[in-house]
């Protein structure tokens, strides 16, 4: 998968972002991303922060493959340091939804966040009639909730988090990334590495960051029992490089996150 930080405007015959054809059926609403984003601006005010870009097994799928892009603006803004993000997932193969999600960007290391189950998303079939309206709709009533994302935020930012429940979420974070059970691998607390001097902040949200990020990123590190050896085996965590993984992942940690703070 191929994440930048602006819109690309090369190759646009093989960039699904400025797509204007799709694979398939003939009562599909095409939904040109590059529209899309063009109405968000025009209309909402807000930006472009990054685009993902799914690399297709197929050659013959290049340009209708799954893509992501993130944008906000400065009414978003929690602190200096995160705001909230609009993500909208799209694809040109008559397969997915146009998808619309909150999220949160930090910016000291670029990551972004994606809201968990307490918080809406929407999901728009290409074939809903009225299909623009209700795009303009739908990121309403996701704008509707940036308050009390903000809040949740903030809240996170100051609320103290243990040695004890670092690890914990350490363990649920592998767990669901690897589909593993308890006896079957170990962590510590220094499985994840510290990255930048922010990330020694001791409070939940700065340390669930730092844990979503070496699950999905990759650099993380923990124990495997090998089950033929009868010994444990150190493994590093790869790059989670699937679209529909990241976000399913993301999803769950937030889950996480909102229960430490609560």
């Amino acid at each position: 998968m191929r994440t930048t930080t602006e819109l690309n405007t090369e190759n646009l015959e093989t960039n699904p972002i400025y797509g204007t054809k799709h694979l398939g059926k003939y009562h599909y609403n095409h939904a040109n991303t590059s529209k899309i984003i063009e109405t968000i601006q025009d209309k909402f005010g807000l930006e472009v922060i990054s685009t993902s870009i799914v690399k297709p097994r197929k050659k013959e799928k290049l340009g209708y493959q799954k893509h992501l892009v993130t944008m906000s603006a400065d009414f978003l803004k929690i602190d200096d340091q995160n705001k909230v993000t609009l993500i909208i997932e799209n694809s040109h193969d008559c397969k997915s939804s146009l998808k619309f999600r909150l999220g949160i960007y930090r910016l000291v290391c670029a990551n972004g966040l994606i809201t968990g189950k307490t918080f809406l998303s929407k999901r728009i079939i290409h074939t809903t009639p009225n299909f623009y309206n209700e795009i303009e709709t739908s990121i309403n009533q996701l704008l509707n909730q940036t308050t009390k994302l903000k809040d949740l935020i903030k809240k996170g930012l100051n609320k103290d988090i243990t040695k004890y429940q670092i690890k914990e979420l350490m363990n649920k974070a592998i767990k669901q990334r690897y589909n593993l059970k308890d006896n079957e691998f170990q962590v510590d607390y220094r499985s994840y590495p510290f990255l930048r001097e922010e990330d020694k902040n001791l409070n939940v949200y700065d340390q669930f960051n730092r844990i979503q990020e070496a699950v999905i990123r990759g650099g993380g590190k923990y124990l495997l029992f090998n089950k033929e050896t009868e010994k444990w085996e150190l493994k590093t965590i790869r790059r989670l490089k699937s679209i529909d993984k990241q976000v399913d992942l993301n999803q769950k940690l937030f889950n996480e996150f909102e229960l430490l703070v609560a």
